[in-house]
């Protein structure tokens, strides 16, 4: 029985999920990503109102109503239809998604007023 938890207890802490740090309004500010190819959300600003701005550097704007729910962003669409993306890490000037609307890789952004600290 002892070798049941003690394997159990190694499952649990191999867990590569980082969980959200900070409470929900943890995510309110303007994020920058630091993949500087991609052409669609460079820049996303949450606001305190739960509307969300996701820029392009196409000269695009696209706007959401946003909530987070546990680990998870919710992105709620003119449509009504709701995107879910998965939060990895949340901190105070880190956001790291598993992906983001039509991205389906890993998207990292830094708060933008520190990521001038973060660059080489």
């Amino acid at each position: 029985m002892k070798n049941v938890f003690i394997i159990i207890a190694v499952l649990l802490s191999c867990n590569t999920t980082k969980k959200i740090e900070g409470r929900s309004d943890t995510i309110i500010g303007r994020w920058c990503l630091l993949n500087p190819n991609q052409l669609n959300y460079p820049t996303l600003t949450f606001g305190m109102d739960s509307i969300a701005i996701f820029s392009s550097k196409m000269d695009t704007v696209y706007s959401f109503k946003y909530f987070v729910e546990g680990n998870y962003l919710n992105l709620v669409q003119p449509s009504t239809k709701v995107n879910r993306d998965r939060i990895l890490k949340l901190t105070s000037d880190s956001l790291i998604l598993e992906t983001l609307l039509e991205h389906k890789i890993k998207q990292v952004y830094y708060k933008c007023d520190k990521i001038n600290n973060k660059a080489p």
